[in-house]
């Protein structure tokens, strides 16, 4: 029964924000196909230098970096690579959804929910894209919670920190995905991505850096 609640715990106040996996169909439109499941990942900090990692003694708070790890399932709009919507869903350290829209060619809309408290807005922009490679960028805006240890005991704070405080970011990403040959056909639809962002803290004077990594399969 212990287990379970924090299990559940776990999956409930995760605090990072998921990849956002829909984002695939903008760098899939020359491809013949594409994995719509596989494994992501997302690590973001703020700077060494900035305020939320040198909080000031009477806070008593750490701030800790966040790290997702999930298995995504994305549903394309009309079931081909080169569709022009796409809805995935993500399951684990954060739990959440995501959906992406072309508005007009190359310019696409996104957006999502991580649980507890966090989203995202961002406008995807095609700059390259062959039948194995693609890039593109965007402006991010995004609500992020960082969780934090307090100075007192807690038994499960390598699993369930002492809490967490939503922060409003803005930033840009640059995306690279890549599809590589192979002659297997049951693997001609796999793919490995990553996604780097960097923008600021607007409640505070702060900066961040994030890197995503994801594989399809």
């Amino acid at each position: 029964m212990r287990l379970t609640l924090i299990l559940i715990s776990v999956l409930f106040t995760a605090c990072a924000t998921h990849a956002p996996m829909s984002q695939t169909i903008v760098l899939s439109s020359k491809k013949k196909s594409i994995s719509t499941k596989g494994l992501s990942s997302k690590f973001t900090m703020p700077s060494d230098g900035g305020e939320l990692s040198n909080q000031p003694e009477e806070n008593e708070r750490t701030y800790k970096n966040n790290l997702g790890i999930n298995y995504f399932k994305t549903f394309l709009i009309d079931d081909s690579a080169s569709s022009n919507g796409a809805i995935s869903l993500s399951l684990g350290k954060a739990t959440g959804v995501d959906v992406t829209f072309k508005i007009i060619e190359p310019i696409f809309i996104s957006g999502g929910v991580s649980f507890p408290e966090n989203f995202f807005f961002s406008m995807p922009i095609r700059l390259v894209e062959t039948e194995i490679f693609g890039i593109s960028i965007a402006p991010v805006f995004r609500q992020e919670s960082f969780h934090f240890e307090e100075e007192n005991f807690n038994y499960y704070k390598f699993i369930i920190p002492d809490g967490y405080k939503n922060f409003k970011l803005l930033g840009s990403k640059v995306h690279f995905l890549s599809v590589p040959y192979t002659i297997i056909e049951d693997y001609d639809r796999g793919f490995m991505s990553l996604i780097l962002e960097g923008g600021v803290f607007l409640d505070i004077d702060d900066y961040y850096l994030s890197v995503g990594f994801s594989f399809g399969y």
